[in-house]
């Protein structure tokens, strides 16, 4: 059987099983898209800031009558809780609210004082944007709904692995009564993204994403003088000082580690916690984080859901093991559970001074 390389496969992360299969598009169809997104530019800059306002507010009121099945489509692309799929897509509802209210405010020209002049915002063009599988909705909308309010059009390259949501996405903004050409999907493989972003009809590029990832498209649209907004990886502490709510401490802990599936780029990786109150600390946060419900993500009481690609998880078992190798000690999780799936247990190690919660962060 022959495979066919331009495909995109949604596998569900809980089971492992292929539910849908994407066609990826062709040359000549990514360069009719680039071509579009030019044409509805030159239009759509011009359109009135209350007609972009209004497609902002249609746009809000899909997103949460569609709320329950766009979170059912994250879910099985990508594994995180159903719940926490569903607050996503009205995180974005509530966010397109937001600007279609403070839209007319915030793109107001702002006089310079002690000068006859005034800072004045206009759009730049069609934006390309690469991004990642872990808040596919709300990472997406997020640019695009700022974007399209100043007047741009914008291209999107989503992560291979949610192609169902990209394709939700672009639909999405057209039932919202958006012109053609306003967001448009690019179903491409990453080699492909140097050519978006060369491309002298294509006007600045975004990304969200790995480090490497990052370094690559800056240095494109550095080559060809574009302008490039990159929100990149971290490794970001959790710091607890030993006059702080213990109990507070440990409850927001456990969350900002293990929400998403502990897959942000935002999560606490690494806890600094003050000598005076450690082993309190360190007793609770092992025994909350144990109690976390590992499992079925469309099941209610899932807290923790499949990380979403196989290999992520070799990634994460890697690390735990070097971590361990390297003087550190296991105090909970930490090995591979049997069955299908990319399940793999919340894990908290401890080393020689501080102590950290293990699990992926990275995006692709």
């Amino acid at each position: 059987m022959t495979t066919n390389l331009n495909a995109f496969q949604s596998r569900n992360p809980s089971n492992g099983e292929i539910f849908a299969t994407h066609q990826g598009h062709s040359q000549t169809e990514i360069q009719a898209r680039i071509a579009q997104s030019h044409i509805t530019w030159q239009a759509w800059r011009r359109t009135p800031l209350t007609e972009r306002c209004a497609m902002l507010v249609r746009l809000a009121e899909l997103l949460d009558s569609r709320a329950e099945q766009y979170g059912r489509l994250i879910t099985q692309e990508m594994g995180k809780p159903l719940a926490e799929a569903i607050a996503e897509v009205k995180k974005a509802s509530n966010g397109a609210r937001h600007f279609a209210e403070k839209g007319p405010e915030y793109l107001a020209p702002v006089p310079i004082e002690g000068l006859k002049a005034r800072t004045v915002y206009e759009p730049l063009g069609p934006v390309f944007a690469v991004m990642p599988w872990n808040l596919p909705f709300w990472q997406v909308l997020r640019f695009f709904i700022p974007a399209a309010l100043a007047g741009n059009t914008v291209l999107v390259k989503h992560a291979e692995t949610v192609q169902g949501c990209a394709r939700a996405l672009e639909q999405l903004v057209s039932d919202a009564g958006a012109p053609e050409g306003l967001y448009l999907n690019l179903a491409i493989r990453r080699g492909a993204v140097e050519g978006i972003v060369t491309d002298p009809r294509v006007a600045c590029v975004t990304v969200t994403g790995s480090t490497q990832a990052g370094r690559a498209v800056a240095a494109a649209a550095g080559a060809h003088g574009k302008k490039a907004v990159l929100e990149l990886g971290g490794s970001d502490p959790f710091i607890v000082f030993d006059d702080a709510d213990l109990e507070r401490a440990v409850t927001l802990g456990v969350l900002s580690r293990f929400s998403n599936n502990a897959q942000s780029c935002i999560a606490a990786k690494r806890f600094l916690v003050a000598e005076p109150i450690a082993e309190k600390f360190q007793q609770a946060f092992v025994e909350r984080t144990q109690a976390l419900r590992l499992g079925d993500p469309m099941l209610t009481d899932t807290q923790l859901g499949p990380l979403a690609r196989a290999d992520l998880r070799e990634i994460v078992h890697a690390q735990v093991q070097a971590a361990l190798t390297q003087g550190g000690t296991l105090l909970c999780g930490g090995e591979i559970p049997k069955g299908h799936g990319n399940f793999y247990p919340a894990t908290v190690i401890r080393g020689l001074l501080v102590f950290s919660a293990i699990s992926d962060g990275t995006k692709s």
